[in-house]
């Protein structure tokens, strides 16, 4: 999302917003910007605790963990960490194509 587009479901300018970024604690916009972007308002406001709030996160907690460990791991594993879900991912379509295939026979 972009920063004209946020402060505009804010309901405020983007210069303000732009301030509220630069400024880099708490405002009687933290509510508001925590439920926008689907994280914790103690976390935006201080840094403190879980990011993601799973009241109001768009991710379930078992997506949250897979994303801490994505995060933890060094470019080059992620990149082969992508590839293998791909490759994996892949090979399921192939199965169930054969698998639908084989039903209709």
């Amino acid at each position: 999302m972009t920063q004209a587009k946020a402060a505009e479901e804010l309901a405020m300018s983007q210069g303000t917003l732009s301030e509220l970024e630069r400024q880099g604690h708490g405002s009687t916009y933290t509510a508001a910007l925590a439920s926008l972007f689907g994280v914790n308002s103690l976390w935006l406001e201080t840094g403190a605790g879980n990011m993601l709030d799973p009241e109001q996160s768009p991710i379930s907690p078992r997506e949250t963990a897979l994303l801490e460990f994505f995060r933890a791991l060094t470019p080059e594993q992620q990149d082969d960490a992508l590839r293998r879900l791909q490759d994996q991912k892949q090979l399921n379509e192939q199965l169930l194509a054969q698998l639908r295939k084989t039903l209709r026979a």
